[in-house]
């Protein structure tokens, strides 16, 4: 895997986790109002929807921690902060351009240049 395919598969995991934590807690409120599925049945999906969490989180935390050390190598701290911004804190690029007082299309513009610095 490239860098790039790395830090891009570490956004991708805290989206499909966060995703999951929401599910979960969806089918556990509902399991818990629900007269139909009895104490065993909700108990046991929300046991499910626990090992599914808990496996995402691993994979989650590793990913995580391997795009941050790609993304630390950045030597350019604007570059570098833009990345953070995106892969890590998962902000989303009209966020990132407000807080760090550029256009979203300069954004993009920088983007580009700090992932080509990951590809060097």
């Amino acid at each position: 895997m490239t860098k790039i395919e790395i830090i891009t598969k570490a956004q991708e995991t805290e989206r499909e986790f966060s995703a999951l934590v929401e599910e979960a807690a969806r089918v556990s409120e509902l399991a818990q109002k629900s007269k139909i599925a009895g104490a065993k049945s909700a108990a046991k999906i929300i046991a499910d929807y626990t090992r599914q969490i808990d496996d995402k989180v691993a994979d989650f935390m590793e990913l995580r921690q391997t795009a941050k050390i790609i993304i630390e190598v950045v030597t350019d701290s604007l570059y570098r902060a833009i990345l953070i911004r995106r892969f890590i804190l998962g902000e989303n690029w009209e966020q990132i351009a407000e807080e760090m007082h550029f256009s979203r299309a300069h954004i993009f513009r920088l983007r580009k240049k700090a992932l080509a610095t990951l590809k060097k």
